[in-house]
């Protein structure tokens, strides 16, 4: 047999054990993406941790704008008292009571895409953090649609003035009594948000610099390529 004939079969050979060991590969890989089953219809993606380093732009946009009213609305509620009774502390309340309701709006907007055309990305925990990290971020929703449902009934409660150009309707039953106890609750809402923020945000911190598994970029893309 010619010894030409007997290489041209090898390299055949071997390049259909290749292409066979990388349809396996992709399979393996395919069936580790699926971590969570997409909703019928959506447009949801899974990837695992090193395959997307980033979320979609408006999932990442969304919770930057989410961040940044959350703190604040919370630096701004301790700042309405500053001012002195009149115009410019109504419209301290005002703006407070405005940017409440476009945070509302925003979490449903951020929900809504989550379930249906935001990126999903693998957690890049297991077992007891995984649970943990769950919790928190069930928590952080939970605390925020919280704090802003009971912003709006305190406003209503107390019969705010927005701007003085609309005056809300003032709910009369429960008085002072369940106005204190109302923003009571609100306030020990929006402070429990924070606590739960610093251990999400600790978390990250930790999975980026502790663990080095570029966990951050996730949400920060401009940290792609260090370490």
């Amino acid at each position: 047999m010619d010894p030409a004939d007997l290489s041209r079969r090898d390299a055949q050979r071997l390049t259909s054990e290749v292409a066979r060991r990388n349809q396996r590969n992709a399979l393996v890989l395919q069936i580790r993406c699926a971590a969570r089953p997409s909703p019928k219809g959506s447009n949801v993606t899974t990837h695992r941790l090193g395959d997307a380093p980033s979320y979609d732009g408006k999932t990442i946009a969304l919770h930057w704008l989410t961040v940044l009213l959350v703190v604040g609305q919370w630096l701004g509620a301790h700042a309405i008292d500053w001012f002195p009774r009149g115009v410019l502390r109504t419209d301290m309340r005002s703006l407070h009571i405005v940017f409440g309701s476009f945070l509302a709006v925003l979490i449903v907007a951020r929900l809504a895409w989550r379930w249906t055309r935001g990126r999903a990305l693998l957690s890049p925990d297991h077992g007891a953090l995984k649970l943990a990290a769950a919790i928190v971020h069930a928590l952080l929703y939970l605390l925020v649609v919280a704090t802003v449902g009971l912003g709006l009934l305190n406003a209503w409660v107390r019969g705010d003035s927005l701007f003085g150009l609309v005056n809300l309707p003032k709910l009369a039953m429960g008085g002072k009594a369940l106005n204190d106890q109302v923003e009571h609750l609100h306030a020990l809402a929006a402070n429990a948000i924070l606590v739960v923020a610093a251990l999400h945000a600790t978390a990250a911190l930790w999975h980026q610099y502790w663990r080095r598994d570029g966990l951050l970029r996730r949400m920060i893309p401009a940290l792609r390529g260090r370490s």
